[in-house]
């Protein structure tokens, strides 16, 4: 004896439930779950990263692309420590930052002339700089220096942003990278 099925009002009501506000909260709320770490995902071909292992793995790249830049050790070891904030999610998306640790302040070898230093000392050796002002003379680790006018960029950022998106993007989910020196 077939038992007929209504597979349309079938696929209607389950429609209507994917398609409700409810639905797409707990959906919403699933996917955080996984960005942020609280819930499991077991997905074909892999697995969902969180929020935290995607920023972990940027830093490792970005912490080979400083090592590599040409720096010297002693630029590069001011600039090798990394603070990683806590994923702030809003709908379907994570954003996380990715800060230097540590104090980017250096003082000014000329404090009566120039009192104010280098605030951003990341953002002075990844960007470079042109200054069009005379060297200035100074103490600096007990040796008498001389200031340098012009500083050629590394360009470590870019560099680890476009490695890290091309090789890894796509496996931790990261769509893109902002950098925002704070000033």
């Amino acid at each position: 004896m077939p038992v007929i099925v209504d597979m349309k009002s079938i696929q209607n009501a389950a429609s209507k439930v994917a398609n409700s506000r409810a639905f797409k909260k707990e959906q919403q709320e699933c996917i955080q779950g996984a960005l942020l770490g609280r819930v499991r995902l077991d997905i074909e071909g892999g697995t969902i990263h969180t929020a935290e292992e995607a920023a972990e793995k940027f830093v490792d790249v970005l912490k080979n692309h400083i090592s590599t830049s040409g720096l010297s050790p002693n630029a590069a070891g001011a600039i090798s420590d990394f603070t990683i904030g806590s994923p702030a999610c809003s709908g379907s998306k994570c954003t996380i930052k990715v800060s230097f640790a540590g104090n980017m302040h250096r003082q000014s070898l000329a404090p009566s002339v120039y009192p104010g230093g280098i605030d951003n000392l990341e953002e002075l050796l990844d960007q470079g700089v042109s200054h069009t002002m005379r060297p200035v003379y100074g103490e600096w680790n007990g040796q008498k220096i001389r200031s340098r006018t012009t500083i050629n960029g590394a360009y470590f950022i870019d560099a680890a942003m476009r490695d890290f998106l091309a090789g890894y993007g796509k496996e931790y989910n990261v769509t893109d990278i902002n950098v925002e020196y704070e000033h």
